[in-house]
């Protein structure tokens, strides 16, 4: 405390060793950021997880892996945690891509990943629907016991967008492989016909995804969609009570706490 009163003081002269500065900085940073976050209330919740026996390598991250699905043919989505001196510190976590010739894994900062569950990312919210879980534990299976509240205007808008791609011929050279990544959109519109009461066709398995077969299955689903005005406000439940934030500062403050 003394050293850091001391910092405060001092803090218009530049230190002989910035490198000093900057780990002083972090340690007074943490130390405010860490006795306001003890006053958020507590909410157990076990950081453990378990990993499939055919689970492909998990990937390299500087966090905690919370969970890993698949969401096509050769797509894999992880979501992951930074330790808490890094989130509440100077310093940055990113999210990163790793491929090889047969995969491709998308690692998420759990940040970063709520993030893009509200802005309605297709993939990202597939990953909480899809039965291919390679790992998993109550932290990644609590989320999704509520992924239907992530079924919202803003992701129908972007999935409706691919399939729109798709009908329009723009995407109608690409190989397997990337058409494959079209899955998660298709399927997102289907379920969303489905809760409106819609008998939707039967969407093949992506380890059967072939662009002949789906290019009629995507057609149907985006002129449904349109001739249905999906996306008008009447189309549309009042979402539940389920708090993304609450989710994620558990999480954190269980870090803590570990």
């Amino acid at each position: 405390e003394e050293e850091i009163r001391n910092f405060i003081e001092n803090s218009t002269k530049i230190p002989e060793d910035a490198s000093d500065s900057f780990k002083l900085v972090d340690e007074w940073l943490l130390q405010l950021r860490i006795e306001n976050f003890r006053n958020f209330p507590e909410i157990p919740v076990s950081l453990d997880v378990k990993i499939s026996e055919n689970s492909p390598k998990i990937p390299q991250v500087p966090g905690k892996v919370l969970g890993m699905s698949q969401i096509s043919e050769t797509r894999f989505i992880a979501v992951w945690m930074a330790p808490l001196q890094d989130v509440l510190s100077t310093s940055t976590s990113t999210s990163t891509s790793t491929s090889d010739s047969q995969v491709e894994i998308s690692t998420y900062e759990l940040k970063k990943f709520c993030d893009l569950i509200l802005l309605g990312n297709p993939n990202v919210i597939w990953s909480l629907f899809t039965d291919q879980v390679f790992l998993s534990g109550e932290a990644f299976e609590n989320l999704r016991k509520f992924r239907g509240d992530f079924i919202t205007r803003a992701t129908l808008h972007q999935s409706l967008g691919t399939l729109r791609g798709l009908v329009k011929g723009k995407n109608g050279g690409k190989k397997k492989a990337e058409i494959s990544a079209i899955f998660p959109a298709i399927s997102i519109v289907a379920l969303h016909l489905e809760n409106l009461g819609e008998t939707v066709p039967k969407i093949p398995n992506f380890s059967d995804f072939q662009l002949e077969s789906v290019m009629p299955i995507a057609t149907e689903l985006h002129d449904r969609c349109v001739a249905l005005n999906v996306e008008s406000p009447e189309k549309w439940k009042i979402p539940s009570t389920f708090n993304l934030n609450e989710w994620l500062v558990s999480l954190r403050r269980a870090s803590l706490d570990k």
